[in-house]
């Protein structure tokens, strides 16, 4: 891996997620940095904190012309180095044009190998969310979302981005990261949700249509698939997921069965890389249900669940069809 380090200061965002005075500044002068290709390791300065990530710029692009750009998040006690292995995303990036950002949570460097089981702050005001993910919610808010305008206006030096085409996917709680960046970011046009989930009501989001595909383990032992999934256990005082951003977007919801386990491996799941059904341009919704990606292991008298090798890179194919898919239906027109 390369590291090569650049710094910038950000100032605070509000919670609308709109990129602040100073991101909006060095958007204006996109592309005039030397333009650094492949993955560089980065870290900014986020109300007086340092954070780190993950930028990967494919050599093929013209930094003077503006690309979609993609923010990938993970789940608790993993790294955006971890998010580098598992989602595959820089070949997408490469064969796609596009830019992509993996962010280390609060209080995670990918650099030290410093993790931890609260790394994002997944809800406005303490807001209790479905599943395991409530008792790993970050109580500290805003700094995620300054953060994520830090990294944006980053990357703009190197490259240019296209505002009209910003997206955001993670894993676990990263997912409930991406839930809430689709609840609350106007600035992203589109979500990916992996094995994660979100609060009881979208109502007072303050974003409007927002595109999405949810992905969610039938079998999975740490986060209640009825978290997402209308087909799955109920959970009490949570709608799933599906229902809510299907109610949100005016559009119904769509379930996909894929990714059984079977003799031999993982079978690929068939998604559609056409239009999706019922889904128009900001009001389509997704939901893939696939077998369980988690692997185990131990910490402390807690059961912590992390992908293996295999189910790694099973969990990796999820992330390029999610990603595929959200190209079809959104960065492609």
């Amino acid at each position: 891996m390369s590291h090569c380090g650049s710094h910038v200061t950000s100032e605070p965002s509000d919670d609308s997620g709109s990129l602040s005075d100073a991101a909006i500044a060095l958007a204006l002068d996109c592309g005039t940095r030397t333009h650094t290709s492949g993955q560089t390791f980065r870290t900014v300065t986020v109300q007086g904190k340092s954070r780190t990530y993950y930028a990967y710029l494919p050599a093929s692009l013209d930094a003077a012309t503006a690309v979609p750009f993609v923010f990938v998040t993970h789940g608790a006690l993993m790294d955006a180095a971890d998010m580098v292995a598992v989602t595959q995303y820089e070949a997408l990036a490469d064969s796609e044009g596009i830019a992509v950002a993996f962010l280390d949570g609060q209080d995670t460097s990918s650099m030290t190998g410093t993790e931890t089981l609260e790394p994002w702050n997944v809800s406005d005001n303490g807001a209790a969310v479905c599943g395991a993910g409530d008792l790993a919610n970050n109580p500290t808010a805003g700094v995620d979302f300054a953060f994520m305008d830090a990294v944006e206006a980053d990357v703009a030096l190197d490259q240019c981005l296209d505002a009209a085409h910003i997206f955001a996917t993670g894993f676990s709680m990263g997912g409930y990261f991406t839930h809430h960046v689709g609840c609350d970011r106007t600035d992203v046009r589109a979500i990916a949700p992996h094995s994660g989930a979100t609060i009881a009501s979208l109502s007072a989001c303050k974003t409007g249509h927002v595109p999405a595909i949810i992905f969610h383990g039938t079998s999975d032992p740490v986060i209640e698939e009825g978290c997402d999934d209308p087909n799955g256990t109920a959970q009490s005082g949570f709608p799933p997921s599906a229902t809510l951003w299907a109610q949100k977007n005016g559009c119904a919801h769509h379930v996909l069965d894929g990714h059984r386990r079977q003799r031999g491996g993982w079978r690929r799941p068939v998604l559609p890389l056409r239009r999706m059904p019922g889904g128009r341009a900001g009001r389509a919704l997704h939901v893939h249900r696939h077998g369980a990606l988690l692997g185990g292991r131990q910490r402390g008298r807690r059961s912590i669940r992390l992908p293996d090798v295999r189910e790694r890179d099973a969990a990796g194919v999820e992330f390029l069809q999610a990603a595929r898919v959200v190209n079809e239906l959104v960065i492609a027109r």
